[in-house]
């Protein structure tokens, strides 16, 4: 099987560090977010 992959790295600006680094603070909110709901429901059983 022929494999054929790229790699670079990324230097980010560090605006777009702080930007990146938003969307995962969002991304953990929701996601614990999510957990405690599920957890919420399924105490509530």
């Amino acid at each position: 099987m022929l494999n054929m992959t790229w790699e670079f790295k990324l230097e980010p600006t560090a605006a777009q560090v702080l930007e990146i680094e938003h969307i995962l603070d969002v991304c953990r909110i929701l996601w614990n977010f999510a957990l405690w709901k599920c957890k919420d429901w399924l105490d509530s059983r």
